[in-house]
């Protein structure tokens, strides 16, 4: 993502939640990431402005936004997660089924342990 998209990880993470959640409004979206409202609207601005993100009033209530990805939002957020999966299959491709499965187990765990920490 980085060098060749200019994506950093949070920028790529923002594309790919409303790439997923079309329609989606600031507020889910900070609370999703957990950071404050201020700290997406500076990252809103700064993908609008790259022409990645179109932010729009809401029809019954103006004050809400939704989001949505720009034609080049949605091509960026594709190509960065199509080269995130080739980078993981070969940092991956070492490990023998045995440790594939361990470390599907542990990362499991791990996601548990997040949520309840939540």
């Amino acid at each position: 993502m980085g060098e060749p998209l200019q994506l950093r990880p949070v920028e790529y993470t923002i594309l790919s939640l409303i790439r997923e959640s079309p329609g989606l409004t600031p507020a889910r979206l900070a609370k999703a990431l957990a950071v404050t409202a201020p700290n997406i609207t500076v990252w809103m601005g700064k993908l609008e402005a790259r022409g990645y993100l179109l932010r729009a009033p809401k029809h019954d209530d103006r004050r809400t936004q939704l989001l949505s990805l720009t034609q080049e939002g949605e091509r960026r957020s594709i190509e960065a997660t199509q080269r995130l999966l080739l980078a993981e299959r070969k940092a991956l491709e070492g490990l023998t089924p045995g440790e594939f499965t361990l470390l599907g187990e542990l990362l499991q765990k791990v996601a548990a342990a997040r949520a309840v920490g939540c």
